[in-house]
């Protein structure tokens, strides 16, 4: 298996996660062709022993202004009251709250951010 199929067939492969159903089906069908055009089975294809690249995702620094409720619970626990963990639980689950939740939100965001300075690390 050359080096170009293999770039070829991870760019068709890439597009399995499209939201549009055809684009899903096409990319289905090339990568079909792209196996059997290398004549090999899609168990021998994926048998990989040797990993040449291996993906790691960038580190994403924490900022509470823009964090979940739940991460804000779960780097924040310390410094906030019981209410405000019940609280952060409870909307964590939510998809939408309303505009007196927002505002607590908001709050309890800036007081994080506040402790998450001062510390540097949260810890």
């Amino acid at each position: 298996m050359s080096s170009d199929q293999v770039a070829k067939l991870a760019k068709v492969l890439g597009l399995l996660g499209s939201s549009h159903v055809g684009e899903r089906a096409a990319a289905g069908l090339q990568a079909e062709r792209i196996r059997l055009a290398m004549n090999t089975s899609w168990q021998a294809l994926l048998n990989v022993h040797e990993v040449t690249h291996e993906y790691v995702p960038p580190a994403r620094r924490f900022d509470p202004a823009d964090a979940h409720p739940v991460e804000l619970l779960a780097r924040c626990s310390s410094v906030l009251s019981p209410w405000e963990r019940a609280f952060l639980d409870g909307i964590g689950r939510r998809h939408r709250i309303s505009a007196k939740q927002s505002d607590c939100l908001r709050r309890i965001r800036r007081r994080c951010a506040a402790w998450w300075a001062t510390t540097g690390s949260g810890s």
